[in-house]
């Protein structure tokens, strides 16, 4: 009986362990950052990779479902935020948060995850 016990509790160690992780599929060399805030979003839809001012960037595009959710956000490899709102403005025209020269000087746009 207590090997059983034993053998129960490392079989069920491994399934929460294998379980707990979700894999998403994303292009091999995407920042674990990026991948971590993709796991944790609830309302994302896509995510873009851009090179921009000389390096990797990221942007993140809510569903239209998420009301409350914002627009997106644009952010570094180290998945610090540069702007909220990189493409559009916010409700009411653009806000301080928006990068204004991303559309211009934005370039090779590559989708790397969608729901």
């Amino acid at each position: 009986m207590k090997n059983m016990t034993i053998i129960l509790t490392i079989f069920l160690g491994f399934t929460l362990i294998f379980t707990s992780c979700e894999k998403i599929d994303v292009p091999k060399g995407t920042p674990s950052c990026i991948k971590k805030k993709i796991r944790k979003s609830i309302c994302l839809d896509k995510v873009y990779e851009y090179d921009y001012d000389g390096e990797k960037v990221y942007v993140f595009e809510t569903s239209a479902d998420c009301i409350d959710a914002g627009r997106g956000g644009l952010y570094s490899a180290n998945c610090e935020v540069l702007c909220n709102s990189p493409i559009l403005g916010g409700w009411i025209g653009k806000d301080t948060s928006y990068c204004y020269n991303f559309e211009t000087n934005r370039t090779n746009k590559k989708l790397i995850w969608s729901r």
